[in-house]
C-alpha cells in the first residue's frame, strides 16, 4: 500500500522496532518502515472515561451481590414464614388425627428452612441481628 502524509492507519502490530503492521482506511493491511508515523499521545479524556466505567462497573457488581445476597435472605425467610403459618393453622383435632411421620416432616424442614435462613441472612442488609441483640 502507499501511505500518504496526514493520512491515518490503524496501528495492528509493532512487536518489530523498525516495521509495523498497518491497516488503512481502505481496509488495506500492510507492513510499512514505522519511521513513516507517528503516533499521538494517550487521549487523557478517554483514558478517564474508561475508568469512570470501571468504577461504576466496580459499583454496580458490589451492588448486585448485595442484592443477591438480600434476595436469597428474603427467599429463605419466606420459606421460614410459611412453615410457621401452617403450624399455627393446626388445632387440637388437626394434631390428633395427624400422622407422626407428617409431623416430623413438617418439623424436619422447619428446622432446615430455619438453618438455610440464619446461613443466608447473616450478611443480608434486611435481617440485622445485631441490632436484635443489643
Amino acid at each position: 500500500i502507499t501511505v500518504h502524509k496526514g493520512e491515518e492507519c490503524a496501528l495492528l502490530n509493532n512487536s518489530q522496532p523498525f516495521k509495523w503492521k498497518v491497516l488503512n482506511r481502505s481496509g488495506n493491511e500492510a507492513v510499512v518502515p514505522s519511521v513513516c508515523f507517528l503516533v499521538p499521545p494517550v487521549n487523557k479524556e478517554a483514558v478517564d472515561s474508561v475508568s469512570s466505567l470501571d468504577s461504576n462497573l466496580q459499583q454496580m457488581t458490589s451492588m448486585w451481590q448485595m442484592l443477591h445476597i438480600n434476595l436469597k435472605s428474603l427467599l429463605s425467610w419466606q420459606y421460614l414464614t410459611r412453615d410457621f403459618t401452617q403450624i399455627r393453622s393446626w388445632n387440637i383435632a388437626m394434631l390428633k388425627t395427624m400422622k407422626p411421620e407428617e409431623y416430623r416432616l413438617v418439623m424436619r424442614n422447619l428446622e432446615a428452612h430455619y438453618q438455610d435462613f440464619m446461613r443466608d441472612s447473616q450478611d443480608s442488609q434486611l435481617f440485622n441481628f445485631s441490632a436484635w441483640q443489643s
